[in-house]
């Protein structure tokens, strides 16, 4: 089961309209329609009488506080994993200070090894970022 296929359920069950429902969705009434009838496939029943008005199922009204949960879960999932991005940033950002101060001018109380093992978690924070800073989760 897609879980953009869950979003489309839910506007369509809203909205009680194929067309309005796709334009909520940002996508053509064709493939709106379309992912409908491949969530009806997955699940073995249809979700909706098509006629003579767009009305919810049984197997809709099951599905729909499920498919609300799981994608409340996955925007909380993409919000904290956003946060620990904007924290490496953070914290990439406050090692390149350091980084540039030690080099300028050498403390005897943080030594090589040191220095190199914050050059290395840099450069791990960086390989998810892209020229802009951005990590690929932005983008």
């Amino acid at each position: 089961m897609e879980l953009q296929n869950l979003g489309y359920f839910l506007a369509l069950f809203e909205e009680r309209h194929f067309g309005q429902a796709a334009k909520r969705c940002g996508i053509a009434q064709p493939s709106m329609t379309n992912a409908i009838k491949r969530l009806e496939q997955q699940i073995g029943g249809n979700l909706f009488v098509r006629k003579p008005k767009i009305q919810p199922t049984v197997l809709a009204l099951t599905l729909k506080p499920y498919a609300e949960e799981i994608l409340r879960a996955l925007r909380r999932a993409e919000q904290a994993v956003n946060q620990i991005l904007r924290n490496k940033r953070y914290i990439a950002e406050h090692l390149d200070q350091q980084r540039t101060a030690y080099r300028q001018n050498p403390q005897p109380d943080f030594s090589d090894a040191e220095f190199h093992a914050a050059e290395d978690f840099l450069s791990d924070i960086r390989k998810g970022c892209d020229k802009t800073g951005k990590t690929r989760a932005d983008v």
